[in-house]
Parts: structure tokens; C-alpha cells; sequence
């Protein structure tokens, strides 16, 4: 299988985040629970081990988003903006082929 390219339908984004006391260093426990509360009604995401993008911790949150696609999110607070990065892969493709897809697309991140 070939590495992942950036495509058309690639998703990534950012939004400014603070907290009221002016601290930008909001917590990965924090992000993800706020990312979980705001889910669309029927999705059902865990909280998975967190992940290491390009020497930056990351949540994991998983699961199936719908009958036919899994949901991968990674976020984080960087800089003062929330960055997350969203993967919807088929249930069709096998288990094996979505980790390499997944693992390709966190392999390819890089922080300026």
C-alpha cells in the first residue's frame, strides 16, 4: 500500500482555545472530554492511549462514527489554537490496511 498523500478530502482544524484565566496550556484529559461532549447524536468515540505526532503528545479518541465508518481524532493545544486531526476511514477496508492508512497520515505531520 502506497504512504498516505494529501487529498481533496483531508481534514484538519484549528481553533483558538484559552481558558479564562489567559493559560493556554489546556490538557489533553480536558480536550478530549470537551471533543467527547460535543459528539453528533449516535457516535460513540472512546478514549483511546495517547499518541506521539511529530514529537507532540496527542489524544486519541475511536470508534465507529456511523454503521459504515471509523472515526480516529488526535488534538492537542498548540500555540494557543486547538489543532485536531480527523480520519473517517471505511469499515470495508481491513483492520490492518486502516492502521498502516492511519499510521502513514500521523507519520507525515510536522510542527512548525
Amino acid at each position: 500500500m502506497a504512504p498516505w498523500q494529501k487529498g481533496a478530502a483531508d481534514f484538519l482544524s484549528m481553533l483558538t482555545v484559552m481558558d479564562p484565566g489567559g493559560n493556554e496550556m489546556v490538557g489533553l484529559d480536558d480536550l478530549a472530554r470537551v471533543s467527547r461532549a460535543s459528539l453528533r447524536k449516535g457516535e460513540r468515540l472512546h478514549r483511546a492511549p495517547d499518541v506521539t505526532v511529530g514529537g507532540t503528545d496527542m489524544y486519541h479518541l475511536a470508534g465507529a462514527s456511523d454503521k459504515y465508518l471509523f472515526h480516529d481524532e488526535y488534538g492537542v493545544a498548540y500555540l494557543g489554537s486547538v489543532v485536531t486531526i480527523l480520519i473517517d476511514l471505511d469499515k470495508a477496508i481491513p483492520a490492518n490496511k486502516r492502521e498502516h492508512i492511519r499510521e502513514s497520515i500521523l507519520a507525515s505531520v510536522t510542527w512548525h
